[in-house]
């Protein structure tokens, strides 16, 4: 987990009044970090400069890293498939050696946009034949810093990119396979804002808590808005089955396809059968179940990005085991 502070930077705790002030003072402290600036623990040394939001978004990445190589198989030299190397930076060749502080934006949710100009150059003896010149290249990102207690701090950061087949990329939406801090084996869709179709046949599920097997509710993406990142999916319950409280970041709708799905929240536990609709606010703790003899299948829409927070830990295999009361 990354702290919420440390001393090894001088980071008055006022802060400067600009924002691009705050832009330079960041990537000199990101880039002496040296080769290992990249990786996740990179951020630790900058954390003084994270806004809460971000340090979190990194935790989670940090936490779903660890859940990735959980359920790799023994002796796997994989890699994760989401950006390790060079969080604050689109480097075409490794950690950027130089940059430039350029102009900077006030957007429309009042944060700021600073645009970065990085440099990489060849260090001297890159090359065993001297014949060959040392290369140089350059290009542009963006970081986006909010105020706040007086002082702006790194909120995001902004890939450019330079193929027109590649559109801006913001860090905390580069995490692919990621929910929260745990790793999906179903990737997240690209966000679909032209008409779609999907048969059901041709749905690809994932189980939401890998560990518990067959016995795992499986959920499949169906349209991510490429604005809002307000999310379509359908999750499959199966039978018998207890969905301990959680809560979600967005307003959540339940529409039950198939099946009886029993949900509790706010003190009322109420019985769900086919066609019938369910809504849930934004952080509302909520606990659900299907019969013994019967699963159910939801259709889901939540108003923003779709993440599950369990309140007493995901469930377990144990918790299936026979004769087990609920």
């Amino acid at each position: 987990m990354i702290p919420t502070a440390m001393v090894c930077l001088g980071l008055a705790l006022g802060g400067p009044a600009d924002p691009r002030a705050v832009a330079r003072e960041f990537f000199t402290a990101y880039l002496k970090q040296g080769l290992d600036v990249g990786h996740l623990e990179g951020a630790l040394a900058v954390t003084p400069f994270l806004s809460k939001r971000l340090r979190q978004v990194l935790d989670d990445a940090g936490a779903c890293q660890a859940d990735w190589a959980r359920q790799q198989p023994k002796d796997s030299t994989d890699k994760p498939p989401f950006v390790d190397c060079c969080l604050f930076a689109s480097s075409p060749e490794g950690v950027p050696t130089s940059f430039k502080v350029g102009a900077s934006e006030l957007l429309p949710d009042r944060r700021y946009k600073v645009f970065i100009d990085f440099t990489y150059a060849d260090p001297p003896g890159t090359y065993s034949d001297p014949a060959i010149p040392l290369q140089t290249s350059h290009w542009r990102d963006a970081v986006i810093l909010v105020q706040a207690a007086g002082k702006y701090l790194i909120d995001d950061f902004l890939f450019l990119r330079d193929s027109p087949r590649e559109p801006p990329l913001l860090l905390s939406k580069s995490f692919e396979g990621c929910r929260g801090p745990h790793w999906s084996e179903q990737q997240q869709p690209e966000p679909v804002n032209h008409a779609l179709n999907v048969k059901f046949n041709d749905l690809k599920w994932a189980r939401i808590v890998p560990e518990l097997g067959e016995r795992s509710s499986e959920i499949t993406i169906l349209r991510v808005d490429p604005t809002t990142q307000a999310t379509q999916l359908m999750i499959r319950v199966p039978k018998d089955t207890h969905v301990p409280k959680h809560w979600h970041s967005a307003n959540e709708t339940h529409t039950v396809v198939s099946g009886t799905f029993v949900i509790e929240c706010e003190g009322q536990r109420l019985e769900l059968g086919a066609g019938s609709f369910n809504y849930v606010p934004k952080k509302l703790a909520h606990e659900a179940w299907t019969k013994a003899d019967e699963g159910a299948l939801l259709f889901i829409t939540v108003d923003q990005a779709w993440d599950i927070n369990w309140v007493g830990g995901p469930p377990k295999p144990e918790d299936f085991s026979p004769g087990l009361s609920r």
